[in-house]
């Protein structure tokens, strides 16, 4: 367990860096992150974590989650609270980047309206078997999002996103060839009426 209250903390960027030794995490709901305006590489280069549990953390006034969880070649679970929603973000290259052992991912809580940066953001999620996007999952004002898929579910060789927008499944699937999210052939996009979570 890591942590107690932080009423004051404003940056995060490269907190756990090559914490090539942690294998989990966990934070207390005391953990405060309210005020945090910058993730970027919070757990970069993590290569041993398995786990990451953050119920409690609110990225409400983050903007860069850059390279967040980029590097946890071991990671198999991440949990994320309903107050990650990431509604300020405007940067998010290569968060989830070589992430190698997630098999599921669910952003449902999502709200991508201001991000303009996801270039990389699943890239080598080799293991990667479902992906889920919320209603507030857009690429509206996206405007750098080479690669963004590249090798998903490579190891699966069958890998679902389900959409909860119409439009970013669209969006997608139009640009998922070579010059796009690089997207291998075999993902397989899906629309679901249902509502992000609350």
């Amino acid at each position: 367990m890591c942590g107690n209250a932080t009423p004051a903390l404003l940056y995060m960027n490269q907190m756990f860096k090559n914490c090539s030794t942690l294998t989990s995490i966990q934070f207390p709901p005391t953990f405060n992150t309210s005020r945090v305006t910058n993730m970027y590489g919070v757990f970069l280069y993590c290569e041993g974590l398995t786990s990451i549990s953050i119920p409690s953390f609110s990225t409400s006034s983050t903007t860069n989650m850059e390279s967040m969880f980029n590097g946890c070649k071991s990671l198999q679970s991440l949990t994320l609270g309903p107050a990650f929603t990431a509604g300020s973000a405007t940067n998010m290259r290569r968060m989830f980047k070589d992430c190698r052992g997630l098999s599921t991912l669910d952003l449902s809580n999502f709200n991508t309206s201001q991000v303009t940066d996801m270039q990389e953001m699943f890239s080598e999620c080799r293991s990667l078997t479902s992906l889920t996007l919320g209603s507030n999952f857009t690429m509206n004002a996206v405007s750098s999002y080479g690669s963004m898929l590249k090798n998903l579910g490579y190891n699966s060789s069958s890998t679902t996103v389900t959409c909860m927008n119409s439009d970013t499944k669209t969006f997608l699937e139009e640009h998922g060839g070579s010059s796009g999210t690089n997207a291998p052939s075999y993902v397989v996009y899906v629309y679901s009426s249902g509502s992000s979570k609350k």
